[in-house]
């Protein structure tokens, strides 16, 4: 199955998924079927305009036929006029009739779009019709009854010049020559081709409708699993917040008895294993209150307050409190102020640089700092072992950590602090290994104050 129709992961496709690809396949398929339908009626038309030609010469050499009948000597300029005002009538599309002898022509209504040569007027009289592109001719044999004296040509006919053509017998005694344009087939061909162009219009705007919708669809479902987790984040901040509120005093109470207790313990010199668990309380206890910590700052995350500030200066800020010498700035393509929430874009960097340089141990960490397509790009680069296609996503969300000491909601504030800027925080593979999280910010305009 196409690339376009595969799902994001191994699981099973949702109903909606088999519901729009089963769409699109229906659409594509109707479009497949208009398009086949469509070229086979114009392929049939035009060998039908082939036997609607023949129709149209075989209906003029029956008539030539039974006029020449009523001819009691060799057809004059008046009989051609008067057999082309009879053709006229029946709308035939003549447009020009001329009489053929071995050695000069006799009189012609009209002017021919090309006159055969003697080889061509054998050809013609074996064949009986021959086409010339959009022109057609018949050839007829003059009737017996239509061979009797025949006038000396005028002058006129005298000065024609003999048609050019390959030695050879000459063709039988005196024929009628029509050509005619075939409007019937004419008619036929247009009408395919208008049918033929409307079945691809309408197959491409099949096809094109049933993308577009593909393309909606998947929107609407993006922005539904947006609405979803915003919801779901609303209620997570709710209940953070009280048990964040709930568990502060008590915990700060408890850390302080146990580090009052692991000190005592210090300067009694209790033994190893009760200082050790002494000190493992007061480890728990910090750790307890960087979560409530991090539960008020991913609540308190609603509103952020734009203004002019120096990309450069904010990850020199993020990077200062850090192991500053491992990480290497690049600010040569950085614009000097963005609009941004300077402490909040800080916070981030902070956290993307700290995760950094725990994944890459003792190797150097890179923030890039750029403006492409209109946006400002912080790119940080680190050198550990990279995140799994299949993680990407779920590291951003809260309590998803893979460290024994993280809270799991650094990176969920820092996407939501992204957001509030119009951005967007993602990651990716880093060129030289590890990981690369970028942050893109589009430009907006300064917060207003009141």
């Amino acid at each position: 199955m196409p690339a376009l129709f595969k799902t994001s992961d191994k699981r099973r496709a949702s109903p909606s998924q088999r519901l729009r690809v089963g769409f699109v396949l229906v659409g594509l398929t109707f479009a497949a079927v208009l398009l086949a339908v469509t070229g086979s009626s114009f392929l049939g038309a035009r060998g039908l305009s082939e036997a609607v030609t023949r129709g149209q010469a075989a209906v003029i050499r029956s008539g030539l036929s039974d006029v020449q009948h009523g001819w009691v000597r060799n057809p004059s300029q008046a009989d051609l006029e008067a057999l082309v005002a009879d053709l006229e009538q029946l709308d035939l599309g003549v447009r020009y009739v001329g009489l053929s002898y071995p050695d000069d022509p006799g009189p012609e209504v009209g002017e021919p779009t090309h006159m055969p040569t003697d080889h061509e007027m054998r050809a013609l009289v074996r064949e009986g019709v021959v086409e010339y592109g959009e022109i057609v001719q018949v050839v007829v044999p003059l009737a017996p009854g239509a061979h009797g004296d025949r006038p000396p040509p005028d002058g006129a006919q005298r000065d024609r010049p003999r048609r050019a053509g390959p030695p050879g017998p000459p063709p039988p005694d005196g024929h009628l020559i029509v050509e005619f344009e075939p409007v019937m087939r004419a008619e036929l061909q247009a009408r395919s081709r208008r049918e033929l162009s409307v079945g691809i219009a309408g197959a491409l705007v099949m096809a094109i409708a049933s993308l577009v919708f593909w393309r909606m669809s998947l929107d609407a479902e993006s922005s539904q699993h947006k609405l979803q987790s915003q919801r779901q984040l609303a209620t997570l901040g709710e209940m953070s917040a009280v048990l964040a509120h709930e568990l502060r005093n008590p915990l700060a109470s408890l850390k302080g008895h146990a580090q009052l207790l692991q000190e005592r313990l210090d300067r009694d010199h209790a033994d190893e294993h009760t200082r050790a668990k002494a000190g493992r309380v007061v480890a728990e206890a910090r750790r307890l209150e960087d979560l409530t910590h991090g539960l008020l700052a991913f609540v308190r995350v609603g509103e952020i307050i734009r203004e002019q500030a120096s990309p450069t200066a904010i990850v020199e800020s993020a990077a200062v409190d850090l192991e500053r010498e491992r990480v290497k700035i690049h600010a040569e393509a950085a614009p000097p102020s963005w609009a941004l929430d300077g402490q909040r874009m800080q916070q981030v960097l902070a956290n993307l640089i700290d995760n950094a340089l725990q994944a890459s141990e003792d190797q150097p960490v890179t923030v890039e700092i750029s403006r492409r397509g209109g946006a400002l790009e912080f790119i940080v680069r680190d050198r550990g072992p990279g995140i799994p296609p299949d993680q990407r996503e779920r590291i951003f969300e809260p309590f998803h950590t893979t460290r024994t000491q993280g809270t799991g909601l650094g990176l969920a504030v820092s996407r939501r602090i992204v957001e509030l800027h119009d951005g967007e925080l993602t990651v990716g593979d880093n060129p030289g290994g590890g990981a690369a999280f970028t942050v893109r910010v589009p430009r907006g305009e300064e917060t207003t104050k009141t």
